[in-house]
């Protein structure tokens, strides 16, 4: 059983950030210095061209389902049950392995198999209430340059409270530590994440990206890349196929700005699509940090991705840190051998077909 660690973590200079503020602009370890937002600076990075699309899958769940969150999430999950499941899908992932000890006292008495893990990367898991997202995966290691992925060290933080765990009142404003939601998180942050990220340290291009002409790893071409197919994965095992997290997500820096920049306002638009108060508060608490351009990069790149699908060459996808555009730039070198692959993607047509399903759900051909 992976052990979680259940005090809060602190930001870590040199952690790559996938789930929350947008990373630095280097390669490696920097720290940055965080600037003080004001509604001038929130104003100029907020999309607008998916807002009808956005309101209409909201209220098209708000139709089949309500406002309810719970109906739809489940129960909120103990760090003792998050830690189980979160074994489990290691399990199901094939991240853990069934190994024989060796030593000679397990010799003289009965032998049984014990589970261990495959890699030495496999994410420690956290818990902690610092964080503005649900989740936030990190990695530290070498820098790229020295082309030694195998020796980055990786984490998985998962917004939660241990003190609220130990009263038996778990954590309410994350809707990702839930009974039907947890699978869907894993699916995200390391079924797509950390996947892509391991993937990615096997191909001729994790060294050196612009020769290959490749997006910056952390540019906002490749956020959307990233978080729209984490976005579409997301919903894979979910009680419903709307891509409604990515939609709240998308609206709520647009209801903050008309709402004149009003948390209270804006939070009470959001609740007629989610009951959730403190969820919704989160939500406009990461809009007045400016972080609605990251926000807003969940929608659009699942859009992208969707409205591309029948195309896209979905195992290559996963191969690396690649937007589905770039695809054709490294066909040819492209590493498929020894890549791993989440347990949703074992079927590709089946895969397909799912996403022919959540594309029409979600209004697009």
């Amino acid at each position: 059983m992976i052990k979680p660690d259940n005090k809060n973590i602190k930001q870590n200079v040199n952690s790559i950030k996938l789930d929350e503020e947008p990373p630095p602009k280097t390669e490696d370890s920097t720290s940055t210095t965080t600037k003080t937002t004001t509604p001038e600076s929130i104003e100029g990075v907020i999309d607008f061209t998916l807002l009808n699309q956005a309101e209409n899958i909201l209220n098209c769940l708000l139709n089949t389902h309500g406002s309810n969150t719970d109906l739809i999430f489940g129960k909120a999950l103990s760090q003792e049950e998050i830690t189980k499941k979160y074994h489990n899908w290691a399990e199901r992932n094939n991240l853990l392995k069934k190994e024989l000890p060796v030593t000679r006292k397990n010799q003289e008495r009965s032998i049984s198999t014990r589970k261990t893990s495959v890699l030495s990367c496999l994410p420690e898991l956290q818990f902690s209430t610092e964080i503005l997202c649900s989740a936030k995966f990190l990695t530290n290691g070498p820098q790229r340059k020295n082309n030694k992925p195998e020796n980055r060290s990786y984490k998985l933080i998962v917004r939660s409270d241990p003190d609220n765990d130990e009263n038996g009142s778990f954590s309410n404003d994350n809707l990702f530590v839930r009974e039907n939601s947890f699978d869907a998180l894993l699916d995200h942050e390391l079924g797509t994440h950390f996947f892509r990220m391991l993937n990615e340290g096997l191909q001729p291009w994790y060294s050196d990206r612009k020769k290959f002409n490749l997006s910056e790893s952390r540019s906002y071409d490749m956020l959307k890349a990233e978080e729209g197919l984490a976005a579409i994965h997301t919903v894979l095992k979910m009680p419903t196929n709307h891509l409604w997290f990515p939609s709240i997500l998308y609206v709520t820096g647009i209801y903050y700005k008309s709402s004149n920049f009003d948390t209270f306002d804006t939070v009470n638009k959001l609740g007629k699509f989610c009951s959730n108060k403190e969820f919704c508060y989160r939500l406009v608490k990461r809009a007045a940090k400016g972080l609605t351009n990251h926000d807003q990069a969940y929608l659009i790149g699942a859009v992208e991705i969707l409205e591309n699908r029948r195309t896209i060459d979905f195992e290559g996808l996963m191969c690396g840190r690649v937007g589905f555009d770039e695809l054709d730039r490294v066909k040819r070198v492209t590493r498929k051998f020894g890549i791993r692959m989440p347990d949703f993607m074992k079927d590709l047509r089946g895969y397909r077909k799912k996403l022919d399903v959540i594309a029409k759900v979600n209004f697009i051909d």
